[in-house]
């Protein structure tokens, strides 16, 4: 069960489950979702999910919604906590309206659907339940106030339900990805958007330590084609009107594979980060080090 499942992560979830051989239940408030999420299916992404209507902060609706899908497909062995909303401010004027409908849906809404399948799981064993929260809970970001506390909440519960269902062999995990080019983050507008990625810089001390620790992972003869393939795109990417460096630099860096140039996880991660730091100072008026890189 992906709760959430209309929007960009949700039906990404739903997609990589239904073609991994999973029968989804898709769980959305809006029936346009639904319908958009059904007709976007190919045939590499396997079955389209059953849909399920429902608001992830009204009380009653996730111990029906389990009844109905427990009914007509069986057990739900995995719960996915996919849904939720983004509304950025400063934290000095944020509305009390705002404060609420973040904590209803990103908090809440975990709250409720995941007490309702963990108390079906715990007489199983094997059972899993998964939170999407945000790195914003790790990373703290101007304007983002109330959605970081909303997706805090949502971790630490999901963390604190882990403990206590442990026993009965439920799992539960938290997922936090950072800024995802989704519909929701898209219709934020671009200064949304700007603010969304906003991150403390940490590619300065990535690109202090990344000569050294990457020779042991990357094969040195590797970086400069990285670097070069990782210019070219973002020169592309700047081609847009609503692309700045930053925008521009993620859109090139998340769609780079690890298996592109055969790299181990951590050495594409420090060489994401040089290449990142490389097309922000070659992006900037020509320098003497640009040309000699």
């Amino acid at each position: 069960m992906v709760t959430g499942a209309g929007g960009g992560i949700g039906s990404a979830v739903c997609r990589t489950l239904a073609a991994a051989g999973a029968r989804v239940a898709a769980v959305d408030r809006g029936e346009k979702a639904l319908r958009e999420l059904r007709e976007g299916y190919g045939a590499q992404d396997g079955p389209p999910p059953a849909e399920y209507l429902a608001d992830v902060t009204y009380p009653a609706a996730a111990e029906a919604v389990l009844d109905q899908v427990e009914a007509e497909l069986g057990p739900v062995h995995a719960l996915v906590n996919v849904a939720g909303i983004l509304r950025t401010g400063a934290a000095l004027s944020c509305p009390t309206e705002d404060w609420s409908a973040l904590l209803a849906v990103n908090a809440t809404g975990v709250l409720l659907w995941s007490q309702a399948a963990a108390r079906r799981m715990v007489g199983r064993r094997g059972d899993v339940i998964v939170t999407v929260a945000s790195n914003a809970v790790g990373v703290p970001r101007a304007g983002m106030a109330a959605y970081t506390a909303s997706k805090a909440a949502a971790a630490a519960f999901t963390l604190g339900l882990g403990l206590e269902v442990a026993e009965f062999g439920v799992r539960c995990n938290v997922v936090c990805p950072g800024s995802t080019d989704t519909p929701m983050l898209a219709a934020m507008g671009p200064d949304a958007m700007a603010a969304a990625i906003r991150e403390p810089a940490v590619e300065g001390f990535a690109f202090e330590v990344a000569q050294e620790v990457t020779a042991e992972y990357e094969p040195a003869d590797h970086l400069p084609r990285f670097f070069a393939a990782a210019a070219v795109g973002i020169e592309e990417q700047l081609s847009s009107p609503e692309h700045g460096v930053l925008i521009a630099t993620r859109v090139v860096l998340r769609r780079a594979r690890a298996d592109t140039f055969g790299s181990h996880e951590l050495a594409f991660k420090i060489a994401g980060y040089l290449a990142a730091r490389k097309a922000l100072e070659c992006t900037r008026p020509v320098t003497a080090s640009c040309r000699s890189r």
